[in-house]
């Protein structure tokens, strides 16, 4: 049996062996992250019958029309592809993979099957935790555009000491 989890040799954080999972890919988009891009927007994603909601597809368009490609890493159960509430938009990769890792899993199995998404010069990591959106998010979008910071978040918390939030981090160069 082999092991998803595994210690490191030195002092450290546990390391997901993401390679040992069974990843397919749906959409044709995937060859265009062979190359780096200009933007890339990964997304944990998980539903217990397959389904995108509309809050997932909407943001997926709304990254879509400011210039993201955008992946979706899906954890959802069911063999068939990921059902989209329309129409599913262009520069999308889908990946499935078993549902292990959580949200974290999820965007270290986008970084480990396309490497070049880590050098875009911009990468934003969201999972499907958000509603909405309900409104247009170009100003979030052009707030992470414009910002100096080479980290950046869209909410942080000082529960448990002061940190951003997971559900939606932006990195630079």
């Amino acid at each position: 049996m082999r092991r998803l989890f595994r210690l490191p040799r030195r002092r450290g954080p546990l390391v997901l062996d993401v390679q040992s999972l069974a990843i397919r890919t749906e959409g044709a988009s995937g060859p265009a992250l062979a190359a780096p891009l200009p933007r890339v927007a990964v997304i944990a994603h998980w539903d217990p019958v397959g389904r995108l909601s509309r809050s997932v597809s909407e943001l997926t368009s709304s990254l879509v029309s400011h210039g993201y490609h955008v992946v979706i890493a899906s954890s959802a159960d069911g063999t068939g592809p990921l059902e989209w509430p329309g129409e599913e938009p262009a520069n999308v990769t889908v990946l499935r993979r078993p549902n292990v890792g959580y949200d974290f899993g999820s965007w270290a199995t986008a970084l480990d099957k396309y490497p070049k998404i880590a050098e875009a010069d911009q990468v934003l990591l969201l999972n499907d935790s958000l509603a909405g959106p309900f409104q247009p998010v170009d100003h979030l979008l052009r707030h992470f555009d414009e910002s100096g910071a080479d980290v950046w978040g869209m909410t942080d918390t000082n529960q448990f000491g002061h940190h951003l939030q997971s559900y939606c981090l932006g990195f630079k160069r």
